[in-house]
């Protein structure tokens, strides 16, 4: 929040609705700047970079899904076009399983047994890039998968 008003109150309503900063005026455009780069940082758990955009993030977890990377954990990876699609999908419903035959149509529109193995092959490729996170990315028996939130 940038604020003309000093007053305790207002600061205090402002935390409470959930902002991460209050800047009351005046205030250099320097500091105004460390403090927004401040919190992207600790919000990303990554280095800051302003032509990267994060599209998702679950926990240690960070997609930036326009370059093909990944991060988890501090360990980065690059992933393929499909591993990229695949996972982008995963982490947008998070926590949600997601059946095999939506997640094959989604990828490659349109199902066919031998999707359904590559699917296989994808998950398995996309879980030694997540390391140590590998646990996130969830079979559920008999139905699909899940990244847990």
């Amino acid at each position: 929040v940038l604020s003309d008003s000093g007053d305790a109150t207002d600061r205090i309503v402002a935390y409470e609705l959930g902002v991460d900063d209050f800047v009351v005026a005046p205030f250099s455009s320097r500091e105004l700047l460390l403090r927004v780069r401040a919190i992207l940082k600790h919000k990303l758990k990554t280095d800051f970079s302003p032509t990267s955009s994060v599209v998702l993030r679950c926990g240690p977890v960070a997609l930036f899904h326009e370059e093909h990377r990944l991060v988890a954990s501090g360990e980065e990876a690059i992933l393929t076009r499909t591993e990229c699609r695949l996972l982008h999908l995963l982490m947008s419903r998070a926590g949600r399983s997601q059946h095999r035959d939506s997640l094959i149509s989604e990828i490659w529109n349109k199902p066919t047994a031998k999707n359904s193995r590559l699917l296989d092959v994808y998950v398995y490729r996309v879980r030694k890039k997540l390391g140590a996170e590998a646990s996130r990315l969830e079979t559920v028996t008999g139905f699909g998968y899940r990244f847990a939130s």
